[in-house]
């Protein structure tokens, strides 16, 4: 009830420009999604919302753009997509029958391994390339057996460009 009450007496002005600190710490999940709902539906107004957060999976969801923050100094700034794509880890893994190694030019473009009835990807965006892998296997004839994406998380590039992995 606090924190809703300190976000109406910061609106109640309508500025322009909202500044928030951490104000979904100490909340419960339910309300938390409430706030994330309305703090979307500002922004889709036209607001702009400074916020700082230790929960990175919200900074993830909600910020445009955002800072990296370590013992007081930025250290990597960026959209949470374009730091997840320059300093995480992606890929997709997949397990198949019907792959000839001879058959490897035909993925030229992508950085793969093949082993054991198993190509594993390394990519920046699954998402983005998993259509155009899926064909060419499909048109060689591969029977595909499962598929497995793996994508790095904001918190992972944080651990990481932390060093509290």
């Amino acid at each position: 009830m606090k924190r809703r009450y300190q976000l109406a007496k910061a609106l109640v002005h309508d500025p322009d420009i909202i500044i928030l600190d951490e104000p979904t710490a100490g909340v419960d999940v339910q309300l938390r999604h409430e706030l994330w709902d309305y703090l979307r539906r500002l922004h889709e107004e036209g607001k702009t919302i400074l916020l700082t957060t230790h929960y990175i999976e919200e900074a993830e969801l909600l910020c445009e753009e955002g800072a990296i923050i370590n013992k007081g100094e930025i250290i990597k700034e960026g959209s949470p997509k374009d730091l997840t794509q320059q300093l995480g880890r992606a890929g997709i893994t997949i397990h198949l029958s019907g792959w000839q190694e001879s058959n490897n030019h035909l993925l030229d473009d992508f950085t793969f391994t093949h082993e054991n009835g198993r190509l594993h990807f390394s990519i920046t965006d699954p998402e983005q390339d998993m259509a155009t892998i899926i064909s060419v296997l499909a048109q060689e004839g591969c029977h595909i057996q499962s598929v497995k994406t793996e994508k790095s998380s904001l918190e992972d590039v944080f651990l990481n460009l932390t060093g509290k992995v």
